[in-house]
């Protein structure tokens, strides 16, 4: 019989328990009042959350033109990778768009960036600014065995219709060219649409050979 209806749910009843003494599981149960009817809600309707949540995952394991992530409803997102790497002999740029379902939007000047970067095995360093139809993520990474890019790839306003795209990133790898290379910058998305896809593709046209890109979800709560 419920509860309700055996005059069970009062202080007594609760205070003489055993304590939980930690935060309870997702699928752990509790009793409200849903406008005068007793019923029971689980632990992880109702919990805070703030912090990344894992959405989504793409591993390369052959040769692959392109990673897409669609069907995203996120305001902010994060998308990491983990010894990527390509086919290309010669060195070529990893590049970013940004999209809804009816196309991805590739206008002139549409992604705007500024990288700085450092070498890991030398003093060199400098700066470099892109506007384009893409954003170029980073450059000359080439065909390195065991993956040669990892880091990551923020997006802020991702689905949100009212204000444009930010972004920043940090990223760490090899160039085909020689050396260890550190990158990290910022970047605009000159579009004001309520995005729902992101995808990942070279420059030159060769593919992803390795690695994964996993895709996150930013919770305020």
């Amino acid at each position: 019989m419920a509860l309700s209806k055996v005059g069970l749910v009062d202080v007594v009843a609760i205070t003489g328990e055993t304590a939980l003494a930690e935060t309870p599981a997702d699928t752990d149960e509790i009793l409200i009042n849903d406008g005068g009817t007793i019923k029971r809600i689980d632990f992880s309707h109702i919990k805070s959350s703030p912090g990344y949540s894992f959405l989504s995952k793409t591993t390369i394991s052959s040769n692959t033109a392109t990673v897409e992530f669609t069907g995203i409803s996120a305001s902010n997102i994060r998308v990491v990778f983990q010894n990527v790497g390509t086919d290309d002999s010669s060195g070529t740029n990893i590049r970013v768009q940004l999209g809804d379902s009816s196309s991805y939007r590739s206008g002139s000047n549409t992604y705007s960036a500024a990288h700085q970067y450092n070498q890991l095995d030398s003093s060199s360093g400098g700066n470099e600014q892109e506007q384009s139809t893409s954003m170029r993520l980073v450059d000359n990474i080439g065909n390195t065995a065991g993956g040669s890019l990892g880091g990551y790839l923020d997006v802020f306003g991702f689905s949100d219709s009212s204000t444009y795209m930010w972004g920043n990133f940090a990223l760490t790898h090899q160039r085909k060219a020689g050396g260890y290379y550190s990158k990290r910058g910022g970047c605009w998305f000159n579009m004001d649409f309520a995005a729902d896809r992101i995808k990942f593709f070279l420059s030159d046209g060769g593919d992803f050979t390795e690695g994964e890109f996993l895709l996150y979800e930013y919770k305020e709560a």
